[in-house]
């Protein structure tokens, strides 16, 4: 146990109140529980923030791509048209 000392006036001090003390540990739970969130929700806002920029840069290259594609299935049509031609000469 705890060694008492006498406080100024000669008395002994009063044991510490065990409802300051609760009040005490909720108060720093309830600091530390508000930081660990603080601290995941912006880890989260930046995995976000990461992935919606992969994803971003993922769709960018895929319409590219889709362009691509239908540039080179107009210029392949063309082709086939102008082959036709030659072999079947319009009426």
């Amino acid at each position: 146990m705890t060694e008492q000392h006498p406080d100024q006036d000669g008395g002994v001090p009063d044991p510490p109140d065990p409802a300051g003390r609760f009040s005490e540990a909720a108060g720093r739970l309830s600091e530390e529980v508000g930081t660990l969130v603080r601290v995941e929700l912006e880890r989260a806002r930046r995995e976000l923030t990461e992935t919606a920029r992969e994803t971003g840069r993922g769709s960018l290259a895929l319409t590219a791509g889709g362009v691509c594609a239908l540039l080179a299935l107009l210029s392949a049509h063309e082709a086939v048209l102008r082959a036709a031609e030659r072999h079947w000469p319009p009426p």
